[in-house]
């Protein structure tokens, strides 16, 4: 399935910069072993302080810390799905199957519905990723942010799989059954840790679930900042990636968690660097990024202050009744 190539070939013509390029795109398992390695080491780490904190007032803490490694590993499944985070297929392949039972996202859904998104990026009518984020009102700001229309999402999409009913305008024939048979094995092996689960006790409750939810706020926090404000266009020929997606500074704590995707223009451009080639490839071409921000919360805040601007101009326009 193509990926968004528009940056790639503009970019490409300097001979200089395209065989820098390819050095980049090298692929090899090293590097993702070691970030998939940390990232499990550290959810096993938290999972032991939540079983240590149990029965006293540091379990909601550690809860939350030990969720923040389990929604994050949305970032492996994004990097696997595109195949770019090892060498080998067999392990993007089983990393993108373990981060996907984990945030609830069939490997073969997602990655229908983010190579449309790359495909179409910021375009209003075929970007799936843009009819999620209705963000523009508080209450849709703080819908989105609590995770609810995720988790609705991806329960409905889910049982609708099972049944057959893979549908949506970027699944295609060949997704549809790959669809349909991911969701059917992934719920499959949902009822056997719920059943378990009855058994062994509430560990299900206290080492997923809740953490899962407690922590989903801090994901969108990451995933809202990439397109978000940037610039929107119904014409693919005119698509730039330098310019509708949205490179973020970040702290070397969230540049692990989120696999280098704070280099998001980047990415977007050159989907075929691997993430840990992404900070080189900022040096190379960062300046060629116009939609950037100095960090998470300089984006929010801004974004807060859009919001209200909005909720400002809205009451302009409604009648006053006299």
């Amino acid at each position: 399935m193509a990926e968004s190539t528009n940056t790639i070939e503009r970019d490409a013509a300097d001979p200089i910069e395209k065989r820098a390029l390819q050095a980049l795109m090298a692929r090899s398992d090293g590097p993702g072993l070691r970030q998939a390695g940390l990232h499990f080491a550290l959810i096993g780490c938290t999972g032991v302080l939540v079983v240590f904190a149990l029965e006293s007032w540091w379990l909601w803490p550690a809860m939350l810390l030990h969720g923040q490694g389990l929604v994050f590993l949305f970032a492996a499944e994004h990097e696997t799905a595109h195949r770019t985070a090892f060498k080998s297929r067999w392990l993007n392949e089983l990393v993108i199957w373990i981060a996907g039972l984990v945030v609830l996202l069939p490997p073969s859904y997602y990655r229908a519905f983010h190579f449309a998104h790359h495909r179409h990026t910021q375009d209003k009518e075929y970007d799936p990723e843009v009819h999620f984020k209705k963000v523009d009102r508080w209450s849709g700001y703080l819908l989105y942010m609590s995770g609810l229309t995720y988790w609705k999402a991806a329960i409905v999409n889910m049982l609708r799989a099972m049944i057959g009913r893979a549908e949506a305008p970027f699944i295609g024939p060949r997704d549809r059954a790959l669809i349909v048979r991911d969701s059917r094995i992934m719920a499959t092996i949902y009822v056997a840790a719920g059943a378990s689960a009855l058994w062994l006790g509430p560990w299900l409750l206290y080492l997923w679930v809740v953490p899962m939810v407690l922590a989903q706020p801090f994901e969108r926090m990451w995933i809202i900042a990439e397109h978000t404000g940037c610039d929107q266009t119904s014409d693919p020929t005119t698509a730039d990636m330098f310019r509708n997606t949205r490179t973020t500074r970040m702290n070397c704590v969230m540049r692990f968690l989120t696999w280098n995707m704070g280099y998001h223009a980047e990415h977007h451009a050159f989907p075929a660097v691997p993430f840990h080639a992404l900070k080189e490839l900022h040096v190379l071409v960062g300046h060629q990024v116009e939609t950037q921000a100095r960090a998470y919360w300089t984006f929010h805040i801004g974004w807060w202050r859009q919001v209200r601007q909005n909720a400002k101009r809205r009451d302009a326009v409604v009648p006053s009744g006299r």
